[in-house]
């Protein structure tokens, strides 16, 4: 933890060749967390050729940075696995409140020899979580590259965003903000009890939210709910019922490209928009070389 008193703290985490089963809690849990004015906090993890099974939660990694402080968190997971964890395989948390910065960026590589294991876990293969709260600013990057995220509880991948609200400055606003980019290339999403890649973003009280997915190569087929969904609610109000709104922007992109996306429980693909109040909202959906069959 960076604290008061304007820290500079850096972290060099290495695991290779290890086996993190059975835990009651987590398998792997690395956390970071800065607050306070000038205080920055880094974080380098890598990670190759280690198991996370049976636990609680394979592999949890996160961050938080609070009170115009900097948390900066970069992981490279290599040929490892996350099978058959109660909850989630892997959870990728970034959060920012009260003018603080938090950059996050996690990439997940197989090799076309040996995918990356993500398959059995209870709930979601991969959780994907960003927050931003009272003009707090996140940066949330994901790679994830021959990967076989298949056969799980829940999603495959799930990307998980909330921008809300606003914190006062000496001379001007600060909105909360979060920017994320999502790219899963050569993939396997297949018989996951949700859907292979979900998107929800949720914006509100002037918040903005700019998003950019890409699905390459991937198989999103035989889930139980859409091959991918993307679904989007703008609300200028911070509660329902609230009769004050600030104008909220949500700006969101989505390409599928040479995928397959067949034998749904509902669509291969899905786009879904909600907008409540003074919201600003632009979706982009294009899908290429996609074979989508019942």
């Amino acid at each position: 933890e960076a604290g008061r008193g304007s820290p500079l703290l850096a972290q060099y985490i290495t695991v290779e060749n290890s086996s993190f089963t059975d835990n009651g809690g987590l398998g792997g849990d690395i956390y970071l967390v800065a607050d306070g004015p000038g205080a920055a906090g880094l974080q380098q993890i890598e990670v190759s050729n280690s198991a996370f099974s049976g636990n609680l939660v394979g592999l949890g990694l996160g961050e938080t940075a609070i009170n115009s402080a900097a948390a900066q968190q970069n992981a490279l997971l290599t040929n490892d696995s996350l099978t058959d964890n109660f909850y989630v395989g892997g959870a990728f948390f970034s959060t920012a409140m009260t003018q603080g910065f938090a950059s996050q960026s996690v990439a997940v590589y197989g090799s076309p020899d040996h995918a990356f294991d993500i398959t059995g876990n209870g709930s979601d293969g991969i959780w994907l979580r960003s927050r931003a709260y009272y003009g707090g600013n996140v940066e949330q990057n994901a790679k994830i590259y021959y990967a076989n995220i298949s056969h799980n509880g829940g999603d495959g991948v799930y990307v998980d965003t909330l921008a809300s609200g606003y914190t006062k400055g000496a001379y001007t606003y600060y909105y909360s903000q979060i920017t994320s980019y999502v790219v899963g290339a050569f993939a396997s999403l297949n018989h996951n009890a949700g859907s292979g890649v979900r998107i929800d973003n949720l914006v509100e009280a002037g918040g903005q939210l700019n998003q950019f997915a890409e699905l390459y190569g991937v198989t999103l087929n035989s889930n139980a709910a859409y091959g991918a969904l993307e679904h989007s609610v703008d609300s200028g109000y911070l509660y329902p019922g609230s009769s004050y709104g600030l104008t909220t922007q949500l700006y969101s992109d989505l390409y599928v490209v040479n995928a397959s996306a067949s034998h749904n429980g509902l669509s291969g693909l899905g786009v879904q928009a909600e907008g409540y109040g003074p919201a600003y909202m632009i979706q982009h959906l294009t899908s290429e070389g996609v074979n989508a069959t019942r």
